[in-house]
């Protein structure tokens, strides 16, 4: 049951030909064209048809005479496309008769003739690797075939050539499947792949089901090989009665042996020996192919109980293998002969042959396992010639930098010399009157550059004056008179609205964030102002940064409650080095931020603790975020003004008051912001060693 020849006749037909009058040209038509034609880059040409017509026929002689015949005259006139082609169909020759080196050496001369061709000719070359893959398979070199077909895949991709596809998914599934057992989900993931593929053709093409019918039959072989022969009949009966339909004579005794090894392995050996009968009646086995029934008769005559006829056939079987020298044929055979001795009580003879498949089997592992050394060692003394090449290349390119540099230097010194020697020369008569000029214009120069650098320091002083004038100016005029302006409305509101619970409530809240609000606005307003004036560090010493926190935090209490805002602190006494005032004001106004821009029923987190180099306290809220975190972590000397999420107000002097207190005691600030997920500050001052 070998599905690799119909494989192999199906990648013969791939190639295509020339058609006379619109029709493929047939056998005798190309013969006469031959013997008519003087011209020999022609009969090179008409040489390749006709090889490959034989190969179709059931005269493969004639494909090894006019494929050798037209290499001469390729080799003659340096055709190496058609040569190629030629060793290609010479090749299917040898494969055909079990001459399976010389096949592979055909394939091998066909690749490095197409090497030397250069790179085009992908469709090809990807063909050449499918037989070769195909050769391997059948000599059992799965993982040769495995590496070849996977190229062959490659190009196929390449060039985008479905049908191709489809044959590399037949043959390595088939690999993966005689390789290992355990590689039948491999093998079954590409027999998936390759029906899914031949359906999407046959789509297309629907009168081309061949591809889906192939595909069905390598899923029939799959399920064979798990010993689900039932489920694989149906398959394997639709491929032959196809075949037999097209009259396909190669095919047709492939599939009529597939059909019968079938139903012997289902246990319906009669039905087999009447399908092999009827297939002789119909002459669809040729004679040449009767001795290959042998087994198949000899294995349903045991199940049927006739031992001695079934005897009669395994030797005949083992006989005729022996002489075509396949190994898994022999294998098969030898199997078969075994367990029918030993059916019979013919112990000793079926030692005898135990021992030679033992011996089999050994032979054939130590030749794998000597041509996997031989392939590991290739590789690797192709490796160390590679690297050897790439390390004599690198030195060759190292070397050529360094002579350039080399030159380049020399040459530059050369200049280089030149010039100092010219500018010397005249350098010598201008030193002199210019070391006096310029004894006379130093004393000058520096007196200017006194009085510039004082004017300019007086200048920039009297900008800072002025800018700090608009910025306060612009505070009491607009941000300090809005608050006092709501103050003085609620106030009038008291004389008209009427006393409720809720009204006096709701009232209460209004002038206590206008109350706040005015409060936070002088309070930043007048430790700016004193910032600005002069460069105090304030009374540095040890604070405990968790005391500070709480008395922050209770201070408030009040107004996070008039927004329903749930404040959490955790944290550990931490000591910080740093003026206490500085740091009350700066976590008063970041938290004082965080409850301005956090959302009605919202929580801020407030922890504080120790870490390897700081005392850091941070501040998380759940608020309204911001966009452009960088403009907030580095602010300019200006004033930036943004409305809570209730409506408050403020002056923008929190933020720029808070870098500016961190940065006298030796502190960071930083922020970490996403626009409608919160803000997070962390505020770290430097440790303060106390011993408690």
């Amino acid at each position: 049951m070998n599905f690799r020849l119909t494989l192999l006749l199906v990648i013969t037909l791939l190639l295509p030909r020339e058609s006379v009058n619109g029709q493929p040209p047939t056998i005798s038509q190309l013969r006469s064209q031959l013997a008519k034609n003087p011209h020999d880059t022609v009969r090179v040409r008409l040489y390749s048809e006709l090889a490959k017509l034989y190969n179709e026929s059931t005269a493969p002689d004639s494909t090894r005479i006019m494929g050798l015949k037209g290499i001469d005259l390729a080799q003659r006139y340096h055709m190496v496309v058609y040569e190629s082609r030629l060793y290609w169909a010479i090749s299917y020759y040898y494969k055909r008769t079990t001459q399976y080196s010389k096949a592979e050496d055909a394939l091998l001369r066909a690749l490095q003739l197409l090497d030397k061709s250069g790179p085009a000719l992908t469709s090809f070359r990807g063909k050449i690797l499918l037989r070769l893959a195909a050769i391997y398979c059948d000599q059992g070199k799965f993982q040769k075939s495995i590496e070849a077909s996977l190229s062959s895949l490659r190009m196929a991709e390449q060039v985008k050539d479905s049908v191709q596809m489809c044959h590399n998914y037949q043959l390595l599934a088939l690999s993966y499947r005689d390789w290992d057992p355990r590689n039948l989900p491999v093998a079954l993931s590409y027999i998936q792949k390759n029906i899914q593929l031949a359906k999407q053709i046959g789509r297309r093409h629907p009168e081309q089901p061949n591809l889906l019918l192939f595909a069905e039959q390598n899923l029939a072989e799959f399920y064979e090989a798990r010993g689900q022969y039932a489920k694989a009949y149906p398959y394997l009966k639709k491929f032959f009665d196809y075949v037999v339909a097209r009259n396909d004579l190669i095919q047709i005794s492939e599939a009529t042996l597939h059909v019968a090894y079938n139903l012997v392995y289902q246990k319906r050996s009669q039905e087999a020996l009447n399908f092999l009968d009827q297939a002789m009646r119909r002459k669809l086995l040729p004679q040449s192919e009767i001795l290959n029934n042998y087994e198949i008769y000899a294995l349903a005559h045991q199940q049927l109980g006739h031992g001695a006829i079934a005897l009669q056939y395994a030797h005949a079987s083992y006989t005729h293998v022996l002489k075509k020298n396949v190994y898994k044929q022999i294998l098969s055979a030898l199997n078969t002969l075994i367990a029918i001795e030993e059916s019979q009580g013919m112990y000793h003879e079926s030692l005898v042959h135990s021992r030679q498949l033992l011996a089999i089997n050994d032979s054939v592992f130590t030749r794998r396992k000597s041509e996997a050394i031989a392939d590991v060692e290739a590789k690797y003394q192709l490796t160390q010639k590679e690297q050897a090449i790439t390390l004599l290349q690198k030195d060759a390119a190292l070397r050529k930098v360094i002579l350039d540099k080399n030159r380049e230097e020399l040459e530059a010194r050369q200049q280089q010399e030149l010039f100092l020697t010219l500018f010397a020369l005249s350098l010598v008569g201008v030193v002199a009157g210019m070391v006096i000029v310029f004894r006379r214009e130093r004393a000058s120069a520096r007196l200017l550059a006194a009085q510039k650098a004082e004017i300019e320091d007086k200048a920039e002083q009297l900008q800072q004056v002025n800018k700090l004038k608009n910025s306060l100016f612009s505070i009491i005029g607009h941000d300090l008179r809005g608050p006092v302006i709501s103050l003085k409305n609620e106030l009038n509101l008291t004389n008209t609205l009427p006393q409720s619970e809720v009204t006096f409530s709701q009232w209460r809240y209004r002038m206590t964030a206008v109350a706040d609000s005015l409060y936070t606005a002088l309070d930043n307003l007048l430790h700016w102002s004193r910032l600005q004036e002069s460069n105090m560090t304030g009374i540095v010493r040890p604070v405990n940064v968790l005391d500070v926190g709480n008395d922050i935090l209770e201070l408030y209490v009040s107004l996070a409650h008039q927004k329903q805002i749930r404040l959490e602190l955790k944290g550990q006494s931490t000591f910080a080095t740093a003026d206490e005032n500085f740091v009350q004001i700066v976590i008063r106004n970041v938290l004082h931020n965080a409850i301005k821009f956090t959302p009605i029923g919202g929580i801020i987190h407030i922890t504080i603790e120790q870490t390897d180099h700081y005392a850091q306290v941070q501040i998380v809220d759940h608020g309204i975020g911001m966009a452009d975190v960088d403009r907030w972590n580095h602010p300019a000397k200006s004033i930036q003004v943004s409305l809570g999420t209730n409506g408050e107000k403020g002056t923008g002097l929190g933020l720029l008051l808070c870098h500016e207190l961190m940065a006298r005691n030796d502190g960071q600030l930083s922020i970490k912001s996403e626009p409608g997920k919160g803000t997070t500050v962390t505020l770290n001052w430097p440790i303060a060693q106390v011993k408690i």
